[in-house]
């Protein structure tokens, strides 16, 4: 008879991330989420779609922020699905192109539109892909009012030198707060880059085969390496008093072990020689 936990093992390993829901970090709003309310959670409290864990705050890597948009055809917050979506912001899960095809003018001029018009018209979005501390991967939906802080990602990812080289180096600070909207208080997601608190070297690792096996990206030549080569150049090199610094160290010590590593595991593969291809 075969030993249980060989069953076990045998009945994890047959499945594969087709198999699996990603957990969903969400609010916890006026409108909906009835079962985490009668766990007691109060509002603008997060928690896991999957787990049902609550909690105040969590710090995450950033794995992927992918953009989207969503026509709900109304302002008011409910459980109903949208009309229309599409997962890139492009194509329609139905197939129609958004910018030419849409029947909901998604891309129409609405800077003459007062607030309510707004909130009825196609919304751009967000979906971040992450990992928490405990290297568990999440989602997190920013629409609505929640929009924003894709925005303000978005813009970080892309001017934050350091973050771009290696956006596994780094913690964020996921946390709400409340707004007042037409249909009431809401509470919007914020994302606030830490200072004070860094992944582990084992977090950094984890971090790169992740993104492989999600996202089918290509580990970072290696992981860390093009953050060593910005903090190398003078330029960007800060005075010792900056607070800042303290943390480029530590993901630049990183950055260094990780590189170590790689080349000692995958030796650099000698140039291939070639033929030079002469025409007559």
């Amino acid at each position: 008879m075969a030993d249980t936990n060989e069953l076990i093992a045998n009945m994890m390993s047959s499945l594969g991330m087709e198999d699996m829901n990603i957990p969903e970090l969400k609010i916890n709003q006026a409108t909906g989420g009835d079962f985490i309310k009668e766990a007691g959670a109060k509002l603008g409290a997060l928690y896991n779609s999957t787990t049902g864990e609550v909690m105040d705050e969590v710090s995450v890597q950033l794995l992927h922020i992918q953009k989207n948009r969503t026509y709900w055809g109304r302002s008011d917050i409910t459980d109903d699905p949208p009309i229309c979506s599409s997962q890139d912001g492009e194509m329609s899960v139905e197939g129609i192109t958004c910018k030419t095809g849409c029947p909901y003018h998604a891309f129409r001029d609405r800077a003459s539109m007062d607030k309510e018009e707004r909130r009825k018209e196609c919304q751009a979005g967000f979906v971040v892909l992450a990992l928490d501390e405990q290297q568990m991967p999440l989602v997190i939906r920013l629409n609505g009012i929640s929009a924003d802080a894709g925005r303000n990602l978005a813009y970080q990812a892309f001017w934050n030198k350091a973050l771009k080289a290696n956006p596994g180096g780094f913690y964020f600070r996921v946390l709400t707060s409340k707004k007042k909207t037409a249909s009431g208080e809401a509470y919007e997601f914020k994302f606030l880059l830490r200072s004070d608190k860094f992944p582990s070297l084992e977090a950094s690792q984890f971090y790169g085969k992740t993104a492989r096996e999600l996202l089918g990206l290509q580990q970072q030549a290696p992981l860390g390496q093009r953050l060593a080569e910005v903090l190398a150049d003078p330029a960007n090199q800060l005075p010792p008093a900056d607070p800042n610094t303290a943390r480029q160290q530590q993901v630049l010590e990183n950055a260094d072990k990780l590189i170590a590593q790689e080349k000692e595991k995958n030796p650099p593969a000698p140039p291939e020689e070639t033929i030079p291809d002469i025409k007559f």
